[in-house]
């Protein structure tokens, strides 16, 4: 028989394979009673797996549609581990965990862990860090569970709207950039839907919202705002701010070149948005 954390993971995995299960199907495999498939299930569904079991001499498990996972390997994860995690969610009880950063940077961190999401050949804890008071994604194989756990906690509002795998897909994507920003722009959210997924857009009221973006080059990143064509402020890093200064700066100097280019109307326009992205960076660098 297997053990429990490796049977939850069989079971998972069993149920990803798009297909429904009966329970004794489901028994063979495993080599358990179909009671404790049931309390399996229920144990999956407690961590937020909407296994959907259809009753009658027909019926079945399944996973919900829009939830399934990459198919597991027992042998490339680690059992104990995951199971620690999720036991510890399901209980509402807080996490004590080594964890070593991309940076090889070793920390000791507290956390009440929420789900555990599989993206990308990897399995990420996402969870509230006590000590930072800010929602945070691990990375299950940088981390070295210590036990016993710690004491229970009133479980939160999940950010990202619920959507955990859309939200640790973020994360991962921008979990390297060099540089982070947030500019406050003069259009509705709603103007800037297109956006890519990891780029964060926050409505403030019906004329603005809030851009949080990154990258590996702050001049590229004051540029690629500037394509957006709508007004903006950065309001953090400054040197963000000096970055899109310089930008403005540069144009200037390009349409000065043209003589009475600044009498054309269009023209006339252009310098007024480089006026406006200057000042607003020489006003955030103070802060």
């Amino acid at each position: 028989m297997l053990e429990t954390s490796a049977r939850l993971l069989k079971l998972l995995s069993l149920l990803q394979a798009h297909r429904e299960w009966s329970g004794p199907e489901l028994s063979n495999r495993l080599g358990v009673t179909t009671r404790t498939i049931r309390n399996d299930v229920e144990r999956l569904r407690s961590l937020g797996y909407p296994v959907h079991a259809t009753p009658g001499v027909a019926g079945g498990y399944r996973l919900g549609a829009g939830t399934a996972l990459p198919p597991l390997l027992l042998d490339d994860v680690a059992p104990d581990v995951l199971t620690t995690i999720a036991n510890a969610a399901r209980d509402h009880e807080r996490l004590r965990f080594d964890y070593t950063g991309h940076d090889g940077t070793a920390t000791v961190r507290e956390v009440e862990p929420y789900r555990l999401v599989h993206r990308r050949g990897r399995w990420y804890l996402v969870g509230y860090d006590v000590g930072r008071h800010d929602w945070r994604t691990f990375r299950v194989d940088r981390l070295t569970p210590r036990v016993p756990s710690g004491p229970r906690f009133t479980p939160r509002e999940l950010p990202g709207g619920g959507d955990m795998a859309a939200w640790v897909e973020r994360g991962v994507n921008t979990a390297m950039w060099r540089h982070r920003g947030t500019v406050l722009l003069h259009a509705p959210a709603e103007q800037v839907s297109h956006l890519p997924a990891e780029l964060e857009v926050e409505p403030v009221d019906e004329r603005t919202c809030l851009l949080r973006l990154g990258g590996e080059d702050l001049t590229g990143m004051a540029v690629w705002v500037g394509f957006l064509d709508v007004d903006f402020e950065v309001l953090d890093p400054p040197e963000l701010a000096r970055a899109v200064l310089r930008l403005s700066e540069r144009y200037r100097r390009a349409a000065g070149t043209r003589g009475d280019a600044g009498d054309d109307p269009g023209d006339g326009g252009r310098a007024g948005a480089g006026d406006g992205a200057g000042g607003a960076g020489g006003a955030v660098s103070d802060r």
